[in-house]
């Protein structure tokens, strides 16, 4: 049987604010602050407007790391990766870094390509695996190196020591329990056998389930007790005081035969992007906030 019916993740996303005394000013933007720190082939750019604040963390060939955070909620952080190659402009140019914001921001218009980092699992009592801390340095060393501090970043001893914003979103996953008849366990079963396990009997499974993906290892006769996700929830925060949270929908079949679990599960995944009412991060509201929202998505 499926024992985990209830799963519950916190995501910490991270954005650096600091001061650096040794920072390359621009300033070129009226009402903007913006400032730029070395640190061996690495730059990380920032800026600061009364809207919102941008972090860019930039080494050549590596994926770009862009953060955002808005003023009006700094709580929750927007960050995601731009393609080093896809930026035609001279590596830490002035150029460079407004081609990528233009290509973050276009992002952030049509709310597409959000990431999180740094997921931390929570075990079903909810306690974390990791502390924040040993999240925090992981971070700031895949940045600057092991170990981190302000002396090995930068050597002047006026340096201003990095200010790390820690915001969080919540995942939540639920499962409800539905069952497949025995006609249409035979007709499984009779596929995979029919098909011998061959590569391509997945697809046809997948076809006859009308699922993306499906991975079968099962018997003929055997029964079949099918388990669905409801949903798996993202917080992803505000963007002009909208609350804005991706759902992705999963159906998952679980086989078994004389009692015991046969590896058979099928993935049927969908993106949306919506704007619900407020979670709560009480558990028990949030899976009733997730339930209802599931309910009136997906009927």
């Amino acid at each position: 049987m499926l024992r985990k019916l209830l799963s519950v993740a916190l995501t910490l996303t991270l954005v650096f604010m600091l001061a650096a005394p040794s920072a390359v000013a621009l300033n070129t933007d009226i009402g903007s602050e913006i400032e730029i720190v070395g640190y061996n082939s690495s730059r990380l750019y920032t800026e600061r407007t009364a809207s919102w604040y941008l972090c860019i963390a930039a080494e050549p060939g590596k994926p770009i790391d862009v953060a955002l955070s808005y003023a009006n909620r700094p709580d929750y952080v927007y960050e995601t990766k731009i393609d080093f190659s896809s930026i035609t402009a001279g590596f830490a140019s002035n150029a460079f870094w407004w081609e990528t914001k233009d290509q973050f921001f276009s992002e952030v218009q049509s709310l597409n390509s959000f990431r999180v980092s740094d997921r931390i699992t929570t075990s079903k009592t909810y306690a974390l695996r990791n502390t924040v801390t040993s999240t925090l340095l992981s971070k700031l060393n895949s940045y600057y190196g092991t170990p981190y501090s302000n002396k090995t970043i930068d050597s002047p001893p006026s340096y201003a020591p990095y200010s790390v914003k820690v915001t969080e979103s919540l995942e939540f996953d639920a499962y409800l329990v539905s069952t497949l008849t025995w006609s249409t366990a035979m007709s499984i079963a009779s596929f995979v056998v029919g098909c011998g396990l061959k590569g391509h009997c997945a697809e046809l499974i997948a076809d006859v389930l009308d699922v993306s993906s499906v991975s079968i290892t099962i018997a003929a006769g055997t029964s079949v007790d099918s388990y669905r996700a409801i949903a798996l929830f993202i917080r992803r925060g505000l963007v002009n005081n909208t609350p804005v949270v991706s759902a992705t929908k999963t159906d998952i079949y679980y086989a078994f035969e004389q009692g015991a679990e046969i590896s058979m599960s099928s993935y049927s995944d969908r993106d949306i992007i919506y704007a619900p009412h407020e979670y709560d991060y009480n558990t028990t509201e949030l899976a009733q906030s997730a339930y209802e929202t599931y309910l009136a998505i997906y009927g």
